[in-house]
């Protein structure tokens, strides 16, 4: 088996297979098969890690879960998966500087942006109209939904989802293990893995130990 293979099959896997290329994927893995799905399906996750030798895979599974970024479906595929190749999908209506930093298993939806010096983990999602500005370091697994905006100099740690409509302020960290609930306005550091919301954010729920 070689080429490009998707990790999921629901409506984040179908985003990423209109952002890539026309037929850039051979086909999907999920736990069963999906009604419709634009590409063939060729079995689940184990199936893939059997077969991953001459693969590359776009990791299109998008759901956090309820027991944080950290303990996510998302995350445990991720960590399965740690030894295969990976695959990166940018639109072509998104944007990465030249002198940025894309890892790989990382998508850049349509019109993303990634500005100049700043560096993108592995398998992060940048959704539709989502920014990430100059300076920025985004660490693994970090996910900017729809018109999340990180400004210029931000830190983002692992396993962090940024809601819709998030904004950022300049030279700004955000640790690892957090999710920051959509629309809210992240003005001053986040330190502690857990629930964030409101304008300013503030810390709102622990996830279960």
């Amino acid at each position: 088996m070689t080429g490009h293979y998707l990790i999921g099959g629901g409506g984040h896997a179908r985003s990423v297979i209109e952002a890539a290329p026309r037929g850039f994927f051979s086909g999907y893995f999920a736990s069963e098969p999906a009604s419709g799905f634009p590409v063939p399906y060729c079995g689940n996750d184990y199936d893939a890690v059997a077969g991953a030798a001459g693969c590359d895979f776009i990791l299109a599974v998008g759901y956090v879960g309820d027991t944080g970024p950290e303990r996510s479906p998302r995350a445990e595929v991720i960590r399965r998966f740690e030894a295969v190749g990976f695959c990166r999908v940018v639109a072509s209506d998104a944007f990465a500087a030249s002198d940025s930093v894309i890892g790989p298993g990382t998508v850049l939806l349509h019109k993303a942006v990634v500005n100049a010096h700043s560096s993108v983990g592995r398998h992060c999602i940048l959704n539709t109209a989502s920014i990430v500005e100059h300076d920025c370091v985004l660490g693994t697994n970090v996910q900017l939904a729809t018109g999340t905006i990180a400004t210029g100099g931000v830190t983002i740690g692992d396993n962090v989802f940024l809601g819709a409509g998030t904004i950022v302020r300049e030279r700004v960290s955000i640790c690892s293990g957090v999710v920051v609930g959509m629309g809210s306005l992240v003005m001053e550091d986040i330190v502690e893995p857990g629930i964030y919301y409101g304008s300013p954010a503030k810390k709102i729920k622990d996830f279960p130990a």
